[in-house]
Parts: structure tokens; sequence; C-alpha cells
């Protein structure tokens, strides 16, 4: 899935010499529900748990302390947990872009 999808579209970015971040999204409610990460309910749209805000919180921090990242953009699947994510990393909303193919 990833080599059909989200490779060729960081491959026509033209990103140059520029860093490329890919992280998991924090762990979300539904997934302490279900018990497994891969369980079709993780699909859902559920909020990050208290343990995937602090994650996210943390991620946040790394990437406000370097200076590439401070205009990098953020590209986000558009699943509940992954947009509140987002918002954590950008906080002014500017540099996010939600993309429904990296769902």
């Amino acid at each position: 899935l990833v080599a059909t999808s989200l490779l060729p579209f960081l491959m026509a970015l033209h990103i140059g010499t520029r860093p490329v971040w890919l992280v998991r999204v924090g762990e979300a409610e539904l997934q302490l529900d279900a018990g497994e990460a891969d369980s079709p309910r993780h699909k859902a749209d559920s909020a990050l748990s208290e343990r995937g805000e602090v994650y996210a919180t943390r991620l946040a921090a790394h990437f406000a302390g370097l200076p590439e990242c401070r205009k990098a953009r953020v590209l986000v699947c558009s699943h509940r947990s992954a947009l509140e994510m987002a918002a954590l990393i950008d906080q002014e909303g500017t540099r996010t872009s939600v993309r429904p193919f990296l769902n």
C-alpha cells in the first residue's frame, strides 16, 4: 500500500535535500477498547487516548525544537486521531494538508 500511494506522492514533491519525517499516529481510544492495533475498529473515527496525547505532545515539542521543521508541511490522513495529532504539531493550522488517500 505504501509503495502505491505514499512513495510516488513523496517523489513528486521535489523534496530536494529537505528532510521527510514519517511518524505513526498516537494510540487511539478505540485501540484500547478493541485490544489490538490492527482491528477493523482501529479505522473508526476515534480520539487520541491519554498515552496518544502524551506521544503527540512530545513529538510536537521535538519538532518545535528543530529549526528545519518550523516551516514544514504536515500531511495527515482524515482520521480523527491523526487530525488531533497534527493540530498539536501545527498549532496555527496553516501548514496542515489533509490527504484522504493516506487513510
